[in-house]
């Protein structure tokens, strides 16, 4: 499309997508297939458009040309086919995103496509959608192309995934301010508030994040997994869909390594509030507020010594020493031991 241009880290990122999209077609059919002959057939998975709604500053570069965006093509039947020689195969297709809709049909044969008209539902520039093949001599078997396919989606899993790296530490980073603001100060942009999690807790929040556990995926896996869906893009840029995607996962992150519980921001809302309550008192505010929450001591205390160490804070939470004993008692161990006891 002469006079656009597409947006160079989205087109590689959606490159890997793509990759990915096919080794795991490759599989199914891989699966599914009776020791078939012919050439195996890759279809694109990216229409690129220029967007008719509005994406910001990603819209344009700066010598005025406009940008192409990515939107998702859908096959009936999946985008890996194996053609049979002598035969030809109907594909259908469509697309949905960024104020476009098209749909359109190619009829498949050994000399790879012969399109018909596209019925597209508006009349903006689309790229129509090139092909690419993978062609296997006469009577071969096809079951080491596929092969190839699915190792290809398995390393571009992994390059899509050290793509997010530096997203993934700029999101902790951030949810870090926000989450010690919150926590320490509850002021929204505190820029005086010290940090929650020291380097080594921020490391280990951004590996889980990247890279998971022995027991579970991490947010760039199950991020991963939702760009891979038809419906990920169709109102967002996948650059926008990506930060802000994120940014909400190392918050819910960062709050969980601090021991912040969901609802600890609402609690301690009520807790700046009411300065003379006691514990009591701000448990039964809280639940006349929020009953479907039933706040109970244990969560009410996690919020409240969310992220703090034995020293951290401590004058903020001199009013529990009057519901758990002393007041001249280290609030902070009191906490603790009350939720100790909780949980035996």
């Amino acid at each position: 499309m002469t006079g656009y241009v597409r947006h160079e880290w989205i087109d590689t990122f959606c490159g890997r997508l793509h990759d990915i999209l096919i080794g795991e077609a490759a599989a199914r059919v891989l699966e599914a297939r009776t020791g078939a002959t012919g050439t195996v057939l890759v279809l694109p998975t990216w229409a690129w458009v220029v967007p008719a709604i509005d994406i910001g500053r990603k819209a344009l570069r700066r010598d005025g040309r406009a940008m192409l965006m990515p939107v998702r093509l859908t096959w009936d039947g999946g985008p890996v086919r194996i053609l049979r020689p002598g035969t030809v195969t109907v594909a259908d297709w469509s697309m949905i995103g960024m104020g476009h809709s098209a749909c359109g049909r190619m009829d498949l044969d050994e000399t790879l496509v012969r399109a018909r008209a596209v019925q597209a539902q508006d009349a903006a520039p689309v790229e129509e959608p090139s092909l690419s093949s993978v062609r296997l001599a006469p009577g071969r078997d096809v079951t080491h192309a596929l092969h190839a396919l699915i190792e290809a989606g398995k390393h571009a899993r992994w390059e899509a995934t050290m793509a997010l790296e530096a997203y993934v530490e700029r999101a902790v980073t951030g949810a870090v301010r926000v989450v010690s603001a919150d926590i320490l100060h509850g002021l929204p942009h505190a820029q005086a508030a010290p940090d929650v999690l020291d380097e080594t807790g921020l490391e280990q929040v951004r590996d889980r994040m990247l890279l998971g556990t022995s027991e579970r995926e991490g947010a760039v896996a199950l991020l991963l997994r939702r760009c891979l869906a038809p419906v990920a893009f169709v109102r967002v840029d996948p650059l926008k869909y990506i930060t802000t995607d994120l940014r909400r996962a190392a918050e819910l992150y960062v709050r969980q390594a601090v021991g912040d519980p969901p609802i600890g921001r609402k609690v301690r809302r009520v807790w700046r509030e009411l300065p003379e309550a006691t514990l009591e008192q701000l448990i039964a505010t809280y639940n006349e507020r929020h009953p479907a929450d039933d706040l109970s001591v244990k969560r009410a205390l996690r919020a409240l010594t969310a992220g703090r160490d034995a020293m951290a804070g401590a004058h903020d939470l001199e009013r529990l020493g009057t519901t758990l004993g002393d007041p001249n008692n280290d609030t902070e161990a009191l906490a603790l031991a009350h939720l100790e006891s909780q949980d035996a």
